[in-house]
């Protein structure tokens, strides 16, 4: 696949799956509610999308984020924009390099904005969005999203 050459945003979307199951058991009785604006977000996005699932991808079926998740890239592919996805969990060593390797296989980071969002985004920056905005920022513009989930 050829990198885009043109100015792109990204919606990157760690470990969607963490937003089910880990997210009722983190954030309790307001999971529900971050898992709504995270639905939102993916909604409403108009670029591109790259989707880093984990081990926990196998809960989305079951949630109404991951039905979501899918009509958005359906809909992103069926109006010409990217839909890409990698297998890239945090239990395997090196995974952020593996995201970011798929990342620039498509997008020129010279040209592209990136908005990171997901699960889990932590202060102290040992998240899993902490350690994708590590490996792409310094080659593309990468922010957190607000509607990340956070720990």
């Amino acid at each position: 696949m050829s990198r885009m050459s043109n100015e792109k945003k990204v919606l990157v979307i760690v470990h969607p799956g963490s937003a089910c199951g880990s997210a009722d058991f983190n954030l309790g009785k307001t999971a529900r509610t971050v898992r709504a604006a995270l639905a939102d977000e993916i909604t409403r996005w108009t670029g591109d999308f790259l989707v880093i699932d984990g081990d926990l991808s196998d809960e989305l079926p079951h949630y109404d984020i991951g039905r979501t998740l899918v009509r958005a890239l359906a809909d992103a592919e069926r109006d010409g924009r990217h839909a890409h996805r990698t297998y890239a969990c945090a239990l395997q060593a090196g995974w952020p390099d593996k995201a970011a390797d798929e990342f620039f296989k498509i997008w020129d980071p010279k040209v592209t904005k990136v908005l990171i969002t997901g699960a889990w985004y932590q202060d102290d920056g040992h998240g899993c969005i902490n350690a994708v905005q590590r490996t792409l920022g310094g080659a593309a513009s990468a922010t957190i999203s607000e509607r990340a989930l956070r720990l």
